[in-house]
């Protein structure tokens, strides 16, 4: 099941409230990071990982299910070579973060959370089934995203509520960094 499936079938008020908060990527920066990652797990030993999964625990390991494990597997049986290999993980991630993406896009108006910056879902030009939703991110320093939280604590005293703060990741990191 879906996480959107439980909680509409769960469908009761909630008794905690949540501040979701969201790094976002520009979609060619997160896909370096992406291939950067990739790399680095390769040299770090992921085919070693694998290989000593597959002595230990067999190749029915849940493990073998996930990102990057699938495709080490396929690298280890000869199926792919490695350029593939880190093709394949680094299409598989990209595929995943965008899936994800959508997700923290779409949940949080479907069920009416408020949003920073505020977002609105319209039709897409081709299709009146799907709709797309508008999407930005804030550019916020430490000290910004501090105020957005402290607010969010005093505005929550009196009952659960969910807010979803988008934030360009870049932005954040860098100022962590200077901080």
């Amino acid at each position: 099941k879906t996480v959107s499936s439980i909680y509409e079938e769960q469908n009761r008020k909630l008794r905690y409230s949540g501040l979701i908060i969201v790094l976002c990527w520009d979609r060619d920066r997160l896909a370096k990071r992406i291939e950067e990652r990739v790399n680095q797990m390769l040299s770090s030993g992921l085919i070693e990982e694998c290989q000593h999964i597959l002595r230990t625990q067999g190749r029915k390991s849940q493990i073998f299910d996930s990102i990057g494990y699938a495709e080490t597997l396929k690298y280890i049986d000869t199926e792919i070579g490695k350029q593939e290999l880190i093709e394949l993980i680094a299409l598989h991630t990209k595929q995943l973060a965008k899936k994800q993406m959508t997700f923290l896009r779409r949940f949080p108006v479907k069920h009416g959370w408020p949003c920073l910056p505020p977002q609105s879902l319209q039709a897409q030009q081709n299709s009146s089934k799907s709709a797309r939703l508008d999407f930005e991110c804030l550019s916020l320093s430490i000290e910004q995203l501090a105020q957005e939280c402290q607010k969010f604590l005093q505005n929550t005293e009196s009952g659960a509520q969910n807010k979803v703060i988008y934030i360009d990741a870049l932005t954040i990191l860098q100022a962590l960094a200077v901080s």
